[in-house]
């Protein structure tokens, strides 16, 4: 399967949401969890859409669920992004 590319532009508003979420966890701001989730969806492959979805729901209503769905789908994110960011 190949891969599409990311613009640098669209690498650098991705590499700062995942900022924002890793410091709204460490602040335990689980509401601006759920808005970068949300927020990251529209810039992502489906499979990870859905993760993010399932993030910013359980930030509602179950904070330990969301905190760790978001670790776990952190690093599947900075893979995404790796993998994106070849030649750029």
């Amino acid at each position: 399967m190949v891969q599409s590319l990311m613009s640098m532009e669209q690498l650098q508003l991705i590499s700062d949401l995942l900022r924002g979420a890793d410091w709204a966890l460490a602040h335990g701001d689980l509401g601006t969890l759920g808005d970068v989730a949300t927020r990251l969806t529209t810039h992502v492959a489906k499979p990870l859409q859905k993760d993010l979805r399932s993030i910013a729901e359980h930030t509602r209503d179950d904070p330990d669920g969301a905190i760790s769905l978001w670790v776990s789908t952190r690093q599947t994110l900075h893979t995404y992004l790796c993998d994106r960011a070849e030649g750029v």
